[in-house]
Parts: C-alpha cells; structure tokens; sequence
C-alpha cells in the first residue's frame, strides 16, 4: 500500500445492525483502492461491532476502533492518531456514497482548488413519514440557508457534510472539540473559514442520507443540535 497518498476514512458507528454490512461494502467499492477505513464504534449493543471485526479480519484495509467514550468527536481524534493517510474523511453510516466520491474530491485537492470537499445531501427515506421529513430537510424553509442541503451548484460554502480534508489543516487548527456531543463538525468548520481555508462543494460528490424516520426521533436530533449551539458560539465568537 503506497502510504503518501493513501486515503484514510473515518466511520463513527453506534448500533448500525441495519446499515452497517451495506456500509462496508460501499466503503469496499469507492475509488481509489489505496485507502484505510477505520470504524469506531461507539459500544453498539447489537451485531454492529462484531460485523465490523468480521470485514476486518478479511480486509486489511478494515479496521476496527472502540470508542468508550462514545461521542463522535472522541472516536475521530482516536482514529486520527492511528491513521497514516495524506487525506482524511469523516464519514457518516446513514449514508450511501458514489463509487466515484473520493476520486473526484481528491482530484480536487491534489490541484489545490480546496482544502476540504464534500457534496450536496440528496434527503431520503424508505417511509412515509421519513419523506414528509426527507422534503422539509431539502427546503429553505426547513432548514434555513444550509448549501448543502438545499443547493446542487460548485462553490465554496462554510461547511459541507462527510468531508475530505488534507491532513495537514489539523496540524495548523487542532482535532475535534471533544467538549462537543453535537455540532462538532461545525465548530471545526469555522475554525477552518478562519484560519482561511476553502471548503468546496462538488456536484458531483452528492450522497444519499438517510433521514430519521420519525417525527421524535427527528426532534431529538435536532434538540441536541440546538443543544449545542450556544456552546459552539462561545467558542466562535464570529
């Protein structure tokens, strides 16, 4: 495996039992086949862990990572320190990826037309309820001025979901804020916009995230978003 320009994929997990086989998979089949998949699993009380050991004792490129601590922020600056890729990703498990995702945002890149790269979300459900919920993510309305979620053009945006990064922005700003249950990527987005860093948006790199599928789960999601917002804008007084 050529380690200068290998990919390294970041995978926070928590009882994915429905997705997580489907997951691996896609995560097989993106280009380019020189990368390493880290899933840190945050104590799944289902099947999740133990499918994740089972790819990883098949694949080299698998890796299996606890996370006691549980939250996203902690599980990602644990895998960081284990990574030994060029790029780093963060990516979500409730979503599917193209196969072409990591090739088109590392072509980006490498040609230095960003520092990091994500795609539009393309909101789906397999319920009906999920796409009454699927409809008000895409919409202004719903979500306010959210790029990502409301716009498919190129540009440069102030945050963008399941992004790649070049590894070197940590050294410059810092890991995850492990003081951030939610909200962390934002926060780390803004320390990126300040430290003048572009963040792009691909066409391109659209995914597909699976919304919650229920009006509570829902409120509960964005309850501990909103949660976390104040202690984000103490951080970022900008």
């Amino acid at each position: 495996m050529n380690q200068k320009n290998i990919i390294s994929l970041i995978i926070p997990t928590f009882n994915e039992e429905r997705y997580v086989e489907q997951l691996i998979n896609n995560m097989i089949a993106l280009e380019p086949a020189n990368k390493e998949v880290f899933f840190v699993d945050g104590g799944s009380s289902d099947k999740t862990a133990l499918t994740i050991q089972q790819y990883a004792a098949q694949y080299e490129k698998i890796h299996y990572v606890h996370n006691p601590e549980k939250y996203v922020s902690n599980g990602f600056n644990k895998a960081f320190s284990l990574s030994k890729g060029k790029y780093v990703a963060l990516m979500g498990a409730h979503t599917k990826y193209p196969d072409d995702y990591l090739k088109i945002g590392l072509a980006a890149l490498e040609s230095n037309e960003a520092d990091a790269v994500g795609g539009p979300l393309q909101h789906i459900s397999n319920t009906e309820k999920g796409e009454v919920i699927a409809a008000c993510m895409s919409s202004s309305f719903g979500v306010g001025n959210t790029e990502f979620r409301t716009s498919k053009k190129r540009m440069y945006v102030d945050s963008a979901p399941f992004a790649i990064y070049k590894k070197d922005i940590f050294d410059q700003i810092g890991l995850f804020d492990t003081q951030l249950v939610r909200n962390q990527d934002d926060e780390f987005h803004y320390r990126i916009n300040a430290a003048g860093y572009r963040i792009l948006m691909i066409p391109e790199m659209e995914t597909e995230y699976v919304v919650r599928d229920s009006f509570k789960k829902l409120f509960s999601q964005y309850f501990q978003y909103g949660s976390y917002k104040p202690l984000v804008l103490k951080k970022v007084k900008s």
